[in-house]
């Protein structure tokens, strides 16, 4: 993820902060990659009520039981 998704800022300047995708991570690593990517960006941009101000780019890769 790059930074723009734990750098977002809600209008009273607080950082939605690496502690929190690191929580959404571990809350949904059951998910599918694209459902959990969405899932992140939903949760910063609610966090978030201020205009994007970085780029949001993200590669999620997951380990499958084959």
């Amino acid at each position: 993820l790059t930074d723009g998704f734990y750098e977002w800022a809600s209008s009273e300047d607080e950082l939605f902060g690496s502690e929190r995708v690191i929580e959404l991570l571990c809350e949904h690593s059951d998910m599918p990659a694209e459902k959990l990517l969405h899932t992140i960006r939903i949760a910063v941009e609610a966090f978030g009520d201020t205009k994007q101000a970085d780029d949001l780019t993200a590669i999620i890769i997951k380990k499958t039981d084959d």
